[in-house]
């Protein structure tokens, strides 16, 4: 008997959905003042977990569209992330810079919700440019500031894995975002392939993030010494 495109589909969202719930752990396991320094990041996670599981209550349960937490989980990402990268040193510079990229992503995105794509129709416009942000900056922070430092160093550091997740994640999901509006509305696809290809590579991107949370724990936590 054929195994269905939406049997593995499901079975691939599941797996997706266990590996956000174990980087949540993994970063409530950082001791405080680590969580404090990555406070964006742990945001990340959790605005993550949020949807995932609102996501699948709202699908299987209320069989509800849920376009509309995805839009918001867009517009809620984008800050967080730009807020985590101007921390670190490579990035302080750029603050006015940073500000009104936020703001003005934040005013296209509230934008194409209400006016261009609609709650009910996706947000693949957003996320496209959303994503192309995302691998500039993770792109410039690897070859900038991670490539002026030994490779042992940046090897060992948080960030260093953080935006290799990054990197690998949006170079698809920029491509995905900018088809995917093509192949509803001409296609009438129904875009199971699109998202057991995005939620494949999601379940890759949480399992670097496991790394850089097990390293972050690693920094932050003091050795005592021996009695």
């Amino acid at each position: 008997m054929k195994v269905s495109d939406t049997f593995w589909l499901t079975i691939i969202s599941q797996f997706q959905h266990a590996f956000v719930y174990v980087s949540v752990i993994l970063f409530f396991l950082v001791p405080k003042v680590g969580r404090r320094q990555y406070i964006e990041f742990g945001a990340i996670l959790i605005f993550s977990l949020i949807c995932e599981t609102g996501g699948w209550i709202g699908v299987l349960v209320f069989h509800a569209n849920m376009n509309l937490l995805s839009s918001l989980l867009t517009i809620i990402f984008f800050p967080l992330l730009i807020l985590l990268y101007l921390k670190q040193p490579y990035w302080r510079n750029w603050r006015v810079v940073a500000y009104i990229t936020i703001a003005a992503f934040t005013i296209f995105a509230v934008v194409n919700l209400f006016y261009i794509q609609g709650v009910s129709g996706g947000n693949s416009y957003p996320r496209a440019v959303a994503s192309f942000f995302y691998l500039i900056i993770g792109i410039t922070y690897l070859f900038g500031y991670m490539g002026s430092l030994p490779k042992e160093v940046r090897a060992k550091h948080p960030m260093y894995w953080f935006s290799i997740a990054i990197v690998f994640y949006n170079s698809v999901v920029v491509y995905l975002a900018i088809w995917m509006d093509y192949l509803v509305k001409i296609k009438n696809s129904r875009l199971i392939e699109v998202f057991m290809i995005h939620n494949s590579i999601g379940a890759v991107y949480y399992m670097i993030f496991w790394y850089a949370l097990i390293l972050m724990r690693r920094e932050y936590t003091v050795t005592q010494p021996s009695a």
